[in-house]
């Protein structure tokens, strides 16, 4: 199961990072003809230097303000023994798959007439899957072809594309085994989008046949063949002198409001309040004095209006701020932001005084506290609550996935028998309509907070109405103690044409918020299609 997961959220990696080259699939990279590296080839790759048309003056080379300034600047110029990564890693390979495809899209013109085509695998023939209500709700690949994709490769990038290629399943199946399984797809998901934006922003600030651009490339074909770079020695030696150790006395405050500020622009429904980081509480140091996990509190609206949250921020073996964990999600890292992490390990943050921090033990990061000293029940997600809100009907169940089953079938059949679906019809609606509402089962067990996402506002308003006649609930329980929990359930109308008349079949379909940001699933098929699995084993 862990396998079948992690290997789902990485199609929705590859698929958020490729969205900017029209679908373009890194993992089906193939070729016209095989390319194969031989040994006279391999020999060849060691001294290329004079070949490329290098001298031995430093080409100009600028990685600045990106992402993995850091990382691109020691490839460049051949400092592979502080590139913190491998070759046969999975994020290496996004990186380098990122690298040619930006390249094939805004530098075209300066690959050689023997470029190859990139290509990917479509299916040229699939099977409709169809509800009762005359819904497609699965199409299987039945059969397959390969089609060029439009952009193309040197023969020599193109290589590598296929080297680093054997690494991939391989790699993905044993990240499976990751105990948190859902955080490292998650953290991987933020560092890819980091990362093509990095490769594209590469690309256009050094142009694509400058010097140090083909220095660039030539170094990551290099890295990716595990041979030995060509190496600009005095760049190098000067990095390491001036290489600071992570200052003890920086306003880490400043940092966790920057930290969560930029993790919150890719929240869809809350909204942070900037300047509201309090109560921040270094929880450990590491062997050199500086923090090694923090926690504090900052303000959102959400839902039910202004609330607080929690996060603890983490910091890895080189003193630099690594995972950041929400009080909602308190097992599942998003990765701190690369550009504040650079700024930080450049002591960006110092500050002649140290800032003023909590003593005391944190707080549970499930409650807040009203300015009446009350502890207030935090909304937690339906998919992560320790014991689920119970809907009548469900509490014999005999385990909690049992009742978080019953509850979700109740909640999708109720909605069902009390729509009315004579609306496709009055608004005169055609093919399929979606309607989203969400809304929350308080400690007490009641519906509220009640918002809805429609084509048409009576669709919305229906929604609304159908959703306030549910019955009360036993309350969800997180910790022991009663909370407010979020759900969300997608409507699916289609409207059928059948010559004079007009016929709606609807459906609802349960969907468990997997996180507050709403974090999109994949289908089991999509990933059958990515790795060409046309068969169940």
């Amino acid at each position: 199961m862990k396998r079948l997961i992690l290997l789902l959220l990485l199609i929705a990696v590859s698929e958020t990072a490729w969205a900017f080259v029209n679908e373009l699939d890194p993992f089906s990279f193939m070729m016209r003809d095989s390319i194969l590296l031989s040994g006279e080839q391999a020999k060849e790759l060691q001294g290329l230097n004079k070949n490329l048309g290098f001298n031995e003056s430093i080409p100009d080379f600028s990685a600045n303000g990106l992402n993995f300034e850091i990382e691109l600047t020691d490839i460049f110029m051949g400092n592979f023994e502080d590139v913190p990564f491998k070759r046969d890693e999975l994020f290496f390979n996004f990186l380098f798959n990122a690298y040619v495809t930006e390249y094939a899209k805004n530098c075209d013109s300066s690959l050689p007439p023997n470029k190859i085509e990139l290509t990917k695998r479509e299916c040229s023939s699939e099977e409709i899957v169809k509800n009762g209500y005359g819904i497609t709700i699965r199409r299987n690949c039945v059969s397959w072809r390969t089609v060029g994709t439009g952009y193309f490769a040197a023969p020599k990038m193109y290589t590598a594309l296929q080297t680093l290629e054997q690494f991939l399943l391989g790699n993905v199946l044993s990240m499976a085994q990751n105990a948190d399984v859902i955080g490292a797809s998650v953290k991987m998901t933020g560092e890819m989008k980091s990362l093509h934006m990095d490769m594209a922003a590469l690309v256009r600030m050094n142009g694509c046949d400058s010097p140090g651009l083909k220095r660039f490339q030539e170094n990551l074909r290099l890295f990716a063949h595990d041979l030995q770079p060509m190496r600009i020695e005095s760049m190098i030696a000067k990095r390491k002198e001036e290489k600071t150790e992570v200052a003890i006395n920086q306003d880490v405050k400043l940092l966790v409001e920057d930290l969560v500020y930029e993790n919150s622009r890719q929240w869809n429904f809350n909204t942070f309040h900037k300047g509201s980081v309090d109560q921040v509480q270094i929880v450990t140091y590491d062997s050199k004095g500086r923090p090694g996990k923090l926690t504090a509190e900052y303000l959102f609206t959400g839902f039910s209006g202004k609330k607080k949250g929690s996060v603890t921020v983490t910091f890895n073996s080189n003193g630099f701020p690594y995972c950041l964990y929400f009080f909602d999600f308190p097992s599942t890292c998003r990765p701190a932001s690369r550009k504040i992490v650079n700024t930080y390990a450049k002591n960006g943050y110092m500050t002649k005084a140290m800032p003023k921090l909590v003593p005391a033990k944190a707080k549970s990061q499930q409650f807040t506290t009203t300015a009446n000293n009350q502890e207030v029940p935090m909304d937690v997600p339906f998919a992560v609550i320790e014991n689920v809100p119970i809907f009548p009907g469900c509490d014999n169940e005999i385990n909690n996935a049992a009742k978080k089953k019953c509850t979700s079938q109740k909640i999708s059949e109720f909605m069902n028998q009390n729509f009315n679906t004579r609306l496709g019809n009055d608004l005169e609606l055609s093919g399929i309509n979606r309607v989203f509402v969400q809304f929350r089962i308080d400690h007490n067990g009641n519906i509220a907070d009640i918002k809805s996402r429609a084509p048409h506002p009576a669709l919305g308003a229906e929604a609304e109405r159908v959703v306030k006649l549910l019955p009360k609930m036993i309350p969800g329980k997180q910790r022991g103690r009663p909370v407010g929990v979020l759900y969300s359930l997608p409507i699916v109308f289609q409207v059928i044409k059948n010559e004079s008349k007009k016929e709606i079949k609807t459906t609802s379909l349960k969907r468990e918020i997997k996180n507050t940001e709403a974090k999109k699933s994949v289908s089991s098929t999509k990933l059958k299609e990515l790795f060409h699995l046309n068969r169940d084993k």
